[in-house]
C-alpha cells in the first residue's frame, strides 16, 4: 500500500521516506529515468555528497533492452565547457547493464572526495548496435559539500 503525497511524491508502507517519482534514492542508490526514445534530451539532476559512495541507475521509460548497447559514456565536467571530472564506459566495466532496461554505474568515496563542491554537467549517452547513438540524459551533477571526514 501506497500513501501519494503529491503527483510526483509516494510514500510506500514499505519505506519510510518519501520517493520522488523522477529520482528515487533509497540508500546509497539513485534511480535515474532517461528516455531514449523522447524528441527531446531527458533533463537529469544527480547529486552526491563528497567522500560518499552513490550507485546511480538509468532507467529507460520506454523500455529500451539495453543489453543490445555496444557502448555507454558517462561524464562528468566541471561545467559544460569544463574539464574532465570522470569518464565512465561500459566496455570499460565501470557501467554494467542491471536489467534489460536498467543501466548501472558506481561512483566511489574516493571519486566523489575529489571532486570539488558545485554544480557540474553530465551526459550519458548510448550506443546500439549498428551505431546509432542516443543522448539518454543531460543535466546537472551536484557534489554536495560535507562536514563528515573533514
Amino acid at each position: 500500500m501506497s500513501l501519494v503525497i503529491s503527483p510526483r511524491t509516494v510514500l510506500s508502507a514499505s519505506v519510510s521516506k518519501p520517493v520522488c517519482l523522477d529520482r528515487i534514492c533509497v540508500d546509497n542508490l539513485q534511480l535515474v529515468r532517461v528516455d531514449t526514445m523522447a524528441c527531446c534530451v531527458k533533463k537529469i539532476d544527480l547529486c552526491i555528497a563528497q567522500n560518499s559512495d552513490k550507485i546511480f541507475q538509468f532507467q529507460d521509460s520506454s523500455s529500451v533492452d539495453f543489453s543490445t548497447a555496444t557502448e555507454v559514456n558517462f561524464d562528468i565536467w566541471e561545467s559544460l565547457n569544463g574539464a574532465t571530472v570522470l569518464s565512465q564506459t561500459l566496455t570499460g566495466g565501470d557501467i554494467i547493464v542491471a536489467s534489460p532496461n536498467v543501466l548501472q554505474t558506481d561512483i566511489t568515496g574516493t571519486e566523489s572526495g575529489a571532486m570539488s563542491a558545485t554544480r557540474k554537467y553530465c551526459e550519458i549517452w548510448i550506443t546500439v548496435s549498428g551505431g546509432d547513438r542516443f543522448l539518454a540524459g543531460a543535466g546537472s551533477f551536484r557534489v554536495i559539500d560535507t562536514r563528515k571526514f573533514d
